[in-house]
């Protein structure tokens, strides 16, 4: 199996069992504004920047990723994204990815549609962009997988495995506001419904239970929450349902 893995706090996968949902989120919304700042470069070419008001900031909100990894168990990865008490789940690949293509447009905010289907891709560190890659002729068109592949080589250890997709208005709704207008007042008004534009914060989709198959509890837990955890998995009935789990064996002695 090509698995990929994905670390959390104990809350988040217990939301996740509970409500058979995962998301995407607004690249808007990261953390990092290095990152920010990079996938705004990647996504809108030099001699667009400035050009049109607002387009950077919308080009942000049009894009959507999660993050996984393709990387084994890690002591960084427990540290940074567990507080002693979160898990690491596992999953296929393609699984993730039909999971989000099978459920992404029953469950799409209305007055929204998706680009494409989602694209994954693993993550690349530090390796030059050229923006005119992105350019064909005078014709451009923003790639969330050019826009959100590339992070800092400090990051590298992470092994950063990610689903992304351009969120767009529905044509059809911006074609009925500006339909009548003169040339210039439907560019005004395209420009102010891109711009006033309220993208959400977030994407769900349907991640069932079964397509989880494996679960590991932070080496660092403490022994009570140990007890806590298997009974959970237990009541969640994941034996049944084909998924493992177990408390990590990472810091494990094996004495001959």
């Amino acid at each position: 199996m090509d698995l990929i893995h994905k670390y959390m706090n104990f809350q988040q996968f217990v939301g996740l069992v509970e409500t058979q949902c995962s998301y995407l989120t607004q690249v808007d919304k990261w953390e990092d504004p290095y990152e920010k700042r990079t996938t705004l470069q990647h996504a809108v070419p030099p001699f667009f920047r400035g050009a049109v008001k607002g387009l950077e900031l919308h080009a942000l909100r049009q894009l959507y990723a999660q993050c996984w990894t393709t990387g084994g168990e890690s002591d960084a990865m427990w540290r940074i994204y567990s507080d002693k008490f979160g898990v690491r789940i596992s999953a296929e690949k393609s699984v993730v990815a039909s999971a989000i293509d099978s459920t992404l447009v029953a469950m799409m905010p209305s007055g929204f549609k998706s680009h494409s289907n989602i694209d994954h891709f693993p993550v690349i560190y530090d390796e030059p962009f050229d923006p005119d890659s992105i350019v064909d002729g005078d014709k451009y068109s923003l790639d969330a997988r050019k826009a959100t592949q590339y992070k800092r080589e400090a990051f590298s250890h992470e092994r950063e495995y990610r689903f992304a997709l351009r969120l767009l208005l529905d044509p059809a709704i911006v074609e009925a506001k500006i339909a009548g207008l003169q040339m210039k007042e439907a560019v005004d008004m395209k420009e102010a419904i891109m711009n006033q534009a309220k993208f959400p914060e977030s994407l769900a989709y349907d991640f069932r239970n079964e397509q989880i198959v494996e679960v590991l509890l932070d080496p660092r837990a403490p022994r009570y929450f140990i007890n806590t955890f298997i009974k959970y998995c237990e009541g969640r009935g994941f034996v049944g349902k084909g998924i493992k789990y177990r408390h990590s064996d990472l810091y494990r002695l094996e004495l001959s």
